[in-house]
C-alpha cells in the first residue's frame, strides 16, 4: 500500500481492533475526522468508555489532540486515559504527554500484544485496580 492511499492508514487499525475485541472491547470505532472533539467526547460519555484511542495520520495531532483532551475534561472524563497513534515526532509526543496523553504509539511500537497489555494496565490504573 502506498502511504498516500486512504486504506494505508486504516489497515494497521484492523489488527488493533481485533486484539482489543479479544481483550474485551465492545465499542465501535469512530472516524476522528468525521467528528468534532465535542462529539467525540459526547460519544465517549454515552458509551461509557474506559479509554480513548486516537489514530492521527494527518499531522494535525498538535492541534486536534489537545482539543479532544479539553472536550473530554469538559464532559467530566478527564481521568479517562487517552492514547494516540500515528507518525508523531518524539518532541511532539513529549508535548502531547505533557498535555495529558497517557501514551503515544508510533510505527516503532508494533508488538500488538504488548500494546494491548499496556492499554489494559492504563485502564486498570485509571480505575485504581493495579
Amino acid at each position: 500500500m502506498r502511504p498516500d492511499d486512504p486504506q494505508a492508514h486504516h489497515a494497521p487499525n484492523k489488527p488493533c481492533r481485533t486484539c482489543s475485541r479479544r481483550a474485551g472491547d465492545e465499542r465501535q470505532p469512530r472516524a476522528i475526522d468525521a467528528l468534532v472533539p465535542a462529539q467525540l467526547a459526547q460519544s465517549a460519555v454515552e458509551e461509557g468508555v474506559h479509554l480513548v484511542g486516537l489514530s492521527v495520520l494527518s499531522g494535525s495531532h498538535n492541534e486536534l489532540v489537545p482539543e479532544v483532551l479539553d472536550a473530554l475534561r469538559a464532559a467530566g472524563l478527564g481521568k479517562i486515559p487517552v492514547v494516540v497513534g500515528g507518525i508523531i515526532p518524539e518532541g511532539d509526543a513529549r508535548t502531547l504527554e505533557a498535555r495529558g496523553v497517557a501514551r503515544v504509539y508510533t510505527p516503532k511500537d508494533f508488538a500488538l500484544g504488548s500494546i494491548m497489555d499496556d492499554l489494559v494496565e492504563l485502564v486498570r490504573r485509571a480505575h485504581g485496580l493495579s
